[in-house]
């Protein structure tokens, strides 16, 4: 996903790096635009 362009916060936040409340409080990752970067990622690599 990374290499697809996935912003490295985000690729963390949904690997479960940290708690989700840590990760919303400090890098404001909006679930919803998450899901949508991760869908656009994905898509490329035909999973």
């Amino acid at each position: 996903m990374r290499n697809q362009g996935m912003k490295s916060h985000t690729l963390r936040y949904i690997r479960g790096d940290a708690e989700s409340e840590t990760m919303d409080i400090y890098t404001r990752v909006d679930r919803d635009e998450a899901r949508e970067e991760y869908l656009d990622c994905v898509k490329p690599l035909g999973l």
